[in-house]
């Protein structure tokens, strides 16, 4: 299985008890959707690998106890630490309306309500307090806060995101010339 076909789950922060067990921090939003875990992915060495777990105790503070088949000591544990663990795409809930995953949207061509079609949507970069859409346009990038009233409608079926960008944004990104009062 590629890493395009997976999501992180989470990661590996601590051991546990002697037996290789090891704390998995959950970095998803409905911790509960994922309570009967059977098997989970690491990567190694550029591809994914499948690892089926004896133990997955989902506890309340967005944590597992885990123990993977096949690591049986604390040694063995503590090479995972920091390692992100990763579960099939299939996995995820389908969303409806607006509502979408970031991988989900990479590729789709971005219309403007003012602009009209900008570019494609190359990724969502992830930052602390705001989430920027990347979209690439004859390698222009252009960065657009993703916030609540920015995206209007989302078409899966045709690969499209409609948006409304803050006034005066794009012109920014896609404006040649230089006025005379900045020169």
């Amino acid at each position: 299985m590629d890493k395009k076909d997976l999501f992180t789950l989470g990661r590996f922060i601590k051991t546990h008890k002697f037996d290789g067990s090891l704390i998995l921090l959950l970095d998803v939003d409905s911790v509960d959707r994922y309570s009967d875990l059977r098997e989970i992915y690491l990567l190694k060495e550029g591809s994914a690998q499948r690892f089926a777990l004896e133990l997955y105790e989902l506890n309340r503070n967005r944590t597992a106890v885990i123990r993977l088949q096949g690591i049986c000591s604390a040694e063995e544990a503590r090479e995972l630490l920091g390692e992100e663990v990763f579960l099939p795409l299939d996995l995820l809930p389908e969303l409806k309306g607006n509502r979408f995953y970031f991988h989900e949207v990479r590729g789709f061509n971005v219309i403007d309500t003012v602009h009209g079609p900008i570019g494609k949507l190359s990724s969502v970069i992830e930052l602390p307090h705001r989430n920027l859409l990347q979209v690439m346009r004859d390698n222009r990038e252009i960065l657009i806060p993703l916030l609540e009233h920015t995206i209007l409608t989302v078409d899966r079926i045709n690969k499209t995101l409609h948006v409304q960008t803050p006034e005066g944004l794009v012109d920014i990104y896609l404006n040649d010339t230089v006025s005379d009062e900045e020169e």
